[in-house]
């Protein structure tokens, strides 16, 4: 199967040499810089630029869409709400291996834990589904054996979730005399919108796996593109999506006409890596799913993953000195009280974020009282000395809290 990455820019020329993957399977592109496209824009993008890449437009588009099986996997976001990762794209986002798992890579990152699932839910479509379509900050794991997908045009799979979360996500919904059909969907419902529909209806979260017929696909870049030939700004989720159904949401009447598949993921889990906020705690919680101590390796060095180090942290200060059992990735995370607060070490969550030592953490700093705010997350910089090159990020553990530079 085919891989095909939006990225950001400048991780485009050397995402091949960090990750040692085929070039020959994975393609990689980025949005145009001056332009916006959606999810639905730059899917259309990506597939014609991989086309391009491919084949030089010497053949005839459609037929090289049906030619075999490909994912788009759209990670190109300036990563604004977490900043760590803007540089390398929150797709190589450097993930613990579980303490509960065998089988697992030291380097291994969010990209590499993604993709065997996604292989193992197109080798059980139909051939007529040939494009797959998924997002990039998000892990997803199914722990059940997946269902038969159905031959039909589009293909989105959902997880039960309650309307806390459902109400920031799309949900599909349907009728509960017809569970099998799709009536609409709805980008961001309101709780009491949510509480109203389970009377008579159920709805699944999206989670963004969307599976796309040849014919789903050619729609949707129509849809995409101006009559020149120049791409506008489509969203596949808030657009596209709304117009499916039996009484959708939004009105395309060939949109409309498309067959779809709505499937709960069997034994599906939903870890969201959007922010630095989601990156912590959603490491912790996949760190937490097994809990039962015969199963759980390496006892002496960290036995329970929200077990943080803790460290006073005073204007007068100028050097931490840590001792971190060899780990070679690091992240400070603050509580968010005053000045002169205590901080957390919460390791492997961040390449570079520290300069390790092979068992000691030892860096300069000075801390000012001058808020620094970097999209919804309050950031606080550690500025090395004058001997070092690197600088130093310190993340807040919620995105409310004040931290100081």
């Amino acid at each position: 199967m085919k891989k095909l990455l939006s990225l950001p820019q400048n991780l485009v020329d050397s995402f091949h040499d960090i990750t040692n993957n085929p070039r020959d399977e994975w393609f990689c592109t980025s949005d145009p810089v001056d332009q916006k496209l959606g999810s639905g824009g730059g899917t259309a993008w990506l597939l014609k630029q991989a086309y391009k890449a491919e084949t030089d437009r010497c053949e005839d588009f459609e037929k090289w869409l049906g030619r075999e099986k490909r994912l788009l996997l759209h990670a190109g976001g300036q990563s604004r709400r977490l900043p760590a990762y803007a540089p390398s794209g929150k797709i190589l986002t450097p993930i613990p291996v579980f303490r509960w798992g065998i089988g697992q890579r030291l380097s291994q990152d969010l990209l590499s834990l993604q993709i065997p699932l996604y292989q193992r839910i197109m080798e059980t479509a139909p051939d007529s589904l040939h494009t797959m379509i998924v997002s990039g900050d998000v892990l997803i794991r199914a722990t059940e054996q997946l269902e038969t997908i159905p031959e039909v045009d589009v293909v989105c799979y959902g997880l039960w979730l309650g309307p806390e979360i459902a109400k920031n996500h799309g949900v599909f919904v349907s009728r509960r005399d017809s569970p099998d059909r799709l009536e609409c969907m709805l980008q961001k419902p309101k709780i009491e919108q949510l509480g109203q529909l389970q009377k008579s209806h159920y709805y699944l979260t999206d989670i963004g796996v969307w599976i796309l017929s040849d014919k789903a696909v050619s729609l949707l870049i129509e849809r995409s593109s101006l009559g020149d030939g120049e791409m506008r700004k489509y969203d596949l989720y808030g657009t596209f999506g709304c117009c499916l159904g039996d009484s959708p949401s939004q009105v395309d009447k060939e949109i409309s006409a498309l067959t779809v598949a709505i499937l709960p993921l069997p034994g599906g889990e939903f870890y969201h890596f959007g922010t630095s906020h989601e990156l912590l705690f959603s490491t912790v919680a996949i760190q937490n799913l097994v809990n039962d101590q015969r199963r759980i390796m390496h006892h002496s060095l960290k036995p329970q993953p929200s077990i943080l180090y803790k460290i006073r942290l005073r204007k007068s200060d100028s050097q931490i000195k840590m001792k971190t059992s060899g780990l070679k990735t690091a992240v400070l995370a603050t509580d968010g009280k005053s000045p002169g607060t205590t901080f957390s070490l919460v390791y492997r969550t961040m390449i570079g974020a520290l300069n390790l030592c092979p068992d000691s953490v030892s860096i300069s700093f000075r801390l000012m009282t001058k808020p620094m705010h970097c999209g919804n997350i309050n950031t606080t910089i550690l500025s090395p000395d004058t001997n070092s090159s690197h600088q130093y990020s310190l993340y807040s553990l919620t995105s409310k809290s004040s931290t100081y530079t």
